[in-house]
This record gives C-alpha cells, sequence and structure tokens, in this order.
C-alpha cells in the first residue's frame, strides 16, 4: 500500500471514528484526505475495502508490539490485556 493509499484508510478510519462507520463516504474521505474521488476509487474499490485494509494495518502493528515485547504472566486473560494495552 503505498502512502496516498495509507493516507486515504487513516482518513476514512479517523472519519468512521468521529462519526460512525454508516456515515462515511468515499467523497467525504476523499475531501479529508485532499486527494480527488478518483484518486480514492483508483486506490479502494469501496468502504469495505477500507474497513478491510484498516484492519490489516492494525493487525499488523498488534504483531510487531507482540514480537517485540515478552507478554508477562501466567493467565491467559492477563496476558492478552497486556497485549492490548497501550
Amino acid at each position: 500500500m503505498d502512502d496516498r493509499a495509507k493516507r486515504i484508510v487513516e482518513t476514512a478510519v479517523a472519519l468512521a471514528e468521529r462519526d460512525g462507520y454508516q456515515a462515511v463516504r468515499l467523497r467525504d474521505v476523499a475531501a479529508s484526505a485532499q486527494v480527488a474521488l478518483g484518486t480514492v476509487y483508483k486506490r479502494v474499490a469501496s468502504k469495505e475495502e477500507i474497513l478491510i485494509a484498516a484492519l490489516e494495518q492494525e493487525s499488523e502493528k498488534l504483531v510487531a508490539k507482540i514480537g517485540k515485547k515478552t507478554v508477562p504472566g501466567d493467565e491467559p486473560r492477563a496476558r492478552v490485556r497486556f497485549v492490548f494495552s497501550a
């Protein structure tokens, strides 16, 4: 994913956090990301594709975070909480 596509995804996520996923329109994503609507469609086919890309980005961050840390504790619940903590 190139930098522009990442910016589009990040912008869409920010709009979804603010207004809710259902309210996000690709036209609004384009305006907020300061790109043409055609640029958005060139990089992502739909709102659902943006959601998938956002989930992939977050899972990559999580894998990197887990890989860098030793997860303390013996109880699975505590270990999971540690992984998802800031």
